[in-house]
């Protein structure tokens, strides 16, 4: 049997020709020619295999819900995912794609507000149909009052399985492969149309990235309805001929020990994840629980989605070398759904770069050298950019390409850029510009700037707070916060602009924290507020204490600010503590109720 886009075995093991494979393909040639070897493994309980499947059984069971899908709906309509990481959602993704349908992933059914999510997801999406386990399905059936009536609810679990072998319907790279909703972080989520050219071209370039070795074993704990964990684990494993392991993130979250575990008794290659995966590990694994593992087979610890902490990497690296693994490990990357996945990365076993900038210079966009320690500012390079992944700095402005000693906006083009968002036409047209010469340009939104070929991410434009002349980002107000004290993590904070009754713009910070009465929090709110006004001159702040998990995130642990924000404004989170600093009249007002958040 041959399929477009195979040109020899031996290539194919290692990773699709991106010129004209898609998903179906690899699938068609794992499965008849690599049938047997394992491909995925999942741990239920996050610490032993608990479900295996190999290609072969893959298609197989595939191809039944196929069937079952055809019977039901017409060609080339929508269908939501709807489960929690297992093998049921890869089965039944490749399911959607062996009946011409489109699959639709980004809701997580046991991640924080799930529902809402979901609804948002459904009414947008218009899916004619909705696909999981009976279970699920029956939980969030209770949200059917907001979403269409002719929604079809179809459960992944059926009787007489059998092999069932039809016409499959030839693809080509131009077709929809399946719509990957973006985390949310600053806006609503919106519908990344992805095809299958997108999907082959991103991972031959991650597979070049990482150097692909055959024997390379991939673990994760992200969520498949994550386009990292979907495209960077499940799919690039498939392509790139190797095996993958997997857990519930909300395994790791439990407990982080897990994760080291696995990659100690499954001698996993490459795992990686945001920023505070790794954090989570430093706070909660002790020497003792780790004493005995090895980590040396870790040889790609993928670092993405967030901000890379310079003291994270160095922490963690201290923590864990007598385990085996060393700094080197660390590998960098930047990328965004709209892209597909990754945009660029570090290169295998080569530490990461950290380079120095001006705070100063940073918030009134200017690279330059820092005048003394406070005024420093470490940025890790996100690697090498991608000859086949264009990255340009743009004046946001007069949307004109600026040179090395500026900072601007983030675009990126090349074959990984999706063609748009789904039904959303004005936002398409905004946020992907087509150039002179034809090429797409994706406005990504994120500030940085490009230093020997190496992108440099400062921030978040939706983030960024400007006062005056000058940008605030959230590692400033993040190191004048572990002055105060190393307890608090960047990623357990937020800050953003209200106006408070009088009008006046107030700097609000909310930290999580522990309910511990040995902390004085008005104590490390003024010390906070001081160095602030001093550093800034800013004159008004609210400092918010809150219980953990009270800062919204996505599954894949990004921040929500707004969604945060909008909480705290309606009265749904709890306030262990509020701390108003007026420095022009010097009062203060110390909350210690629950009542709602108001300035």
């Amino acid at each position: 049997m041959t399929h477009s886009g195979i040109t020899s075995h031996a290539y194919l093991k290692r990773h699709p020709d991106w010129k004209s494979a898609t998903l179906l393909d690899v699938l068609e040639f794992r499965a008849q020619h690599y049938g047997g070897d394992d491909l995925y493994d999942f741990m239920e309980d996050g610490e032993k295999i608990s479900h295996s499947l190999n290609a072969y059984q893959l298609k197989e069971q595939a191809l039944c819900i196929a069937d079952r899908l055809r019977s039901l709906l017409e060609p080339r309509q929508r269908v939501l995912l709807l489960f929690n990481n297992g093998l049921d959602f890869i089965v039944n993704f490749f399911g959607c794609l062996y009946a011409d349908l489109i699959p639709v992933s980004g809701v997580y059914p046991d991640a924080i507000d799930s529902k809402k999510r979901f609804s948002t997801i459904v009414r947008d999406a218009k899916p004619s149909a909705i696909l999981g386990l009976r279970n699920t399905l029956s939980d969030f059936y209770t949200e059917k009052k907001q979403i269409d009536k002719n929604v079809i609810w179809i459960s992944s679990e059926f009787e007489n399985k059998k092999s069932i072998y039809f016409n499959i319907i030839n693809k080509n790279q131009e077709d929809i492969a399946f719509i990957q909703y973006t985390s949310g972080t600053t806006n609503v989520p919106k519908g990344v149309i992805l095809t299958h050219r997108n999907i082959a071209h991103n991972i031959w370039n991650q597979s070049q990235a990482f150097s692909y070795q055959e024997n390379d074993i991939g673990l994760s704990w992200l969520p498949l309805s994550h386009d990292m964990g979907l495209i960077g684990g499940a799919l690039m494993s498939l392509c790139a001929g190797g095996k993958f392991i997997f857990m519930p993130p909300q395994k790791f979250i439990e407990k982080p020990l897990r994760w080291l575990k696995a990659i100690d008794s499954y001698r996993a290659t490459i795992s990686g994840g945001p920023n505070f995966g790794y954090q989570l590990c430093l706070k909660n694994i002790n020497s003792e629980e780790i004493k005995n593992y090895d980590l040396s087979c870790w040889k790609i610890a993928f670092n993405g989605a967030e901000k890379i902490d310079r003291r994270t990497i160095h922490g963690f690296s201290e923590k864990f070398a007598e385990q085996g693994f060393g700094i080197s490990s660390f590998f960098p990357c930047y990328g965004l759904a709209e892209a597909t996945l990754m945009v660029c990365g570090g290169i295998r076993e080569q530490e990461i770069k950290f380079r120095g900038f001006s705070r100063e210079g940073l918030s009134i966009n200017i690279v330059q050298e820092p005048v003394d320690e406070f005024d420093v500012r470490f940025i890790s390079s996100c690697g090498k950019i991608f000859s086949e992944i264009p990255v340009a700095i743009m004046d946001e402005v007069t949307e004109e390409v600026l040179p090395e000693d500026q900072i601007g906006e983030i675009w990126v083009s090349g074959e990984s850029v999706s063609a748009g968002y789904f039904d959303k036409k004005q936002e398409t047209q905004k946020k992907f510009i087509h150039d002179d010469y034809q090429n797409v340009w994706f406005r990504t939104g994120d500030i940085g700037c490009i230093f020997d070929n190496e992108l440099y991410v400062v921030g978040r434009r939706d983030e960024r707070v400007r006062i005056g002349d000058i940008f605030v980002d959230h590692d400033d107000v993040h190191k004048i916060m572990v002055d105060v004290s190393y307890k608090y993590l960047e990623s357990n904070m937020v800050f953003f602009l209200l106006n408070n009754e009088s009008g006046n713009v107030v700097i609000s910070i909310v930290i999580e924290t522990h309910l511990d009465n040995n902390i004085n929090f008005y104590e490390d709110a003024q010390n906070i507020s001081l160095k602030f006004k001093e550093k800034f001159g800013i004159k008004d702040f609210c400092i918010t204490f809150v219980p953990f998990g009270n800062i919204i995130k996505t599954p894949s642990g990004k921040k929500c600010i707004q969604e945060t924000k909008r909480k705290l404004e309606d009265g749904s989170v709890r306030i262990i503590k509020l701390c108003n600093f007026d420095f022009n009249n010097y009062v203060e007002d110390l909350v210690f109720s629950d009542r709602k958040f108001i300035l």
